[in-house]
């Protein structure tokens, strides 16, 4: 899901990358989100709100869906 730009920031010209960690379990369901690296002006909140409304595969080792972690960067530029 496309997180939605801060009004304030985006009035400001505010551009920012939230850093998160995600947990996934061996269903593909969201266990956790921590931000790792916060960007501020509204952008953390929206990056885990989107994330939160996303699905996701869970990774598969040897033919068996497990557990797991991933990082990723959602960047926010004015358009």
């Amino acid at each position: 899901v496309k997180p939605e730009y801060p009004a304030r920031a985006k009035r400001l010209g505010l551009t920012g990358t939230v850093e998160l960690l995600l947990s996934i379990d061996e269903k593909g369901n969201l266990t956790q989100v921590e931000v790792t690296g916060p960007a501020g002006h509204g952008f953390d909140e929206e990056a885990v709100r989107a994330v939160r409304r996303s699905s996701f595969h869970p990774t598969v080792r040897e033919g068996v869906p497990v557990a797991s972690t991933a990082t990723l960067s959602v960047r926010f530029e004015v358009e």
